[in-house]
């Protein structure tokens, strides 16, 4: 069960329609992807775990065109993906969720 980003509470209901939450303490709506480094972003998983596999599993340094061209983004979104994963690994939580991230392809 998700737990509320805001007030820590587990009681939620499920939006089918919005697939979101609803906290049933607080009255909020929320999205699982609160508290992660992919909140607020319009560019799909499949490209941002394909990114963090690039990031983490590899030794070579992509640039930011290299990193638009294989994922297919343009140069700027693919800019601030690397800086929002950089910044995520800095934490020990999000560095955690990553590695998981890039290890469930194996």
């Amino acid at each position: 069960m998700p737990r509320c980003p805001y007030c820590t509470s587990i009681k939620s209901s499920f939006l089918k329609e919005s697939a979101r939450h609803h906290c049933n303490t607080c009255n909020t709506h929320y999205s699982v992807m609160v508290g992660t480094p992919f909140h607020h972003t319009h560019v799909g998983l499949e490209k941002w775990f394909l990114l963090i596999n690039l990031l983490i599993n590899t030794d070579t340094q992509y640039s930011s065109r290299q990193v638009a061209k294989i994922i297919n983004v343009n140069k700027n979104t693919a800019c601030r993906m690397i800086k929002r994963i950089n910044v995520a690994l800095l934490n020990m939580d999000h560095r955690k969720l990553l590695s998981e991230i890039a290890s469930y392809d194996r």
